[in-house]
C-alpha cells in the first residue's frame, strides 16, 4: 500500500469448496500437501485485520482467489485502471500486460511482461498454452507426455498457440511431433 498508493484495493481467498476445476480432473491439487495446521489457525485472524483496515475481502465459494483476481484485474484493466496484483504464484503471470504487474510480496520482485519473456522465453499471453503443453505438477495437470518446459516454449515462439500448432500439426518435427 506504501509503494503502489491504490485507489482500489481487494484481498482475495480461496474456500473450502471444490471449483470446476476439481469436477474436470480428480488428479487437481491432489497431490499438495495439507496446509500447514498453524497457517489455518492464522486465517480467521487475517480475515479480521483485512475487514478491520477497510479492505474489501472476497471470497466465493466454487472459485478460487486466482480466479477472483484474474476477474478484478481484467474489469479493473477495461475501465482504464493499472493493477498491481501480489502474489508469487506463476499461473498469475498469464495476466501480465501493459497495465497489471505481479509483485512477489515475499520477496517484493516485479514481473512485468518483459520479465515474463525473460524467464520464460513466451509472452504472459501464452502462459496458459505453456502449462497446458507441458503440465503443472503442482495443480496436479500432467501436460502433454514428452512435451517439457523447452519444447513446450519451442512450439509457442513458433506457432504462437495450440490451436495453431493443431491446423500445423503435420509440419510439427521433434518431441512436438510424437506428442
Amino acid at each position: 500500500m506504501r509503494r503502489y498508493h491504490p485507489t482500489h484495493m481487494a484481498v482475495c481467498f480461496d474456500t473450502k469448496s471444490p471449483t470446476f476445476r476439481h469436477h474436470m480432473s480428480a488428479d487437481y491439487k491432489a497431490a499438495r500437501p495439507p496446509i500447514d495446521i498453524e497457517l489455518v489457525e492464522q486465517i480467521p485472524y487475517i480475515h479480521r485485520l483485512v475487514t478491520a483496515l477497510g479492505i474489501p475481502l472476497l471470497r466465493i465459494e466454487g472459485a478460487e482467489a486466482d480466479d477472483i483476481i484474474g476477474t478484478l484485474a481484467h474489469r479493473a484493466v477495461e475501465q482504464g485502471h493499472h493493477v498491481v496484483i501480489s502474489t508469487g504464484d506463476k499461473d498469475m503471470m498469464q495476466l501480465v500486460n501493459d497495465c497489471v504487474i505481479l509483485e512477489d510480496s515475499f520477496t517484493g520482485k516485479v514481473t512485468d511482461t518483459q520479465a515474463v519473456i525473460e524467464k520464460f522465453g513466451i509472452n504472459p499471453n501464452q502462459m496458459i498454452d505453456f502449462l497446458t503443453l507441458m503440465g503443472d505438477a503442482s495443480d496436479g495437470i500432467k501436460g502433454v507426455p514428452g512435451i517439457g518446459k523447452k519444447t513446450a516454449k519451442d512450439l509457442l515462439v513458433e506457432y504462437g498457440d495450440i490451436d495453431n500448432m493443431l491446423k500445423h500439426i503435420g509440419f510439427i518435427k521433434g518431441r512436438g511431433a510424437k506428442a
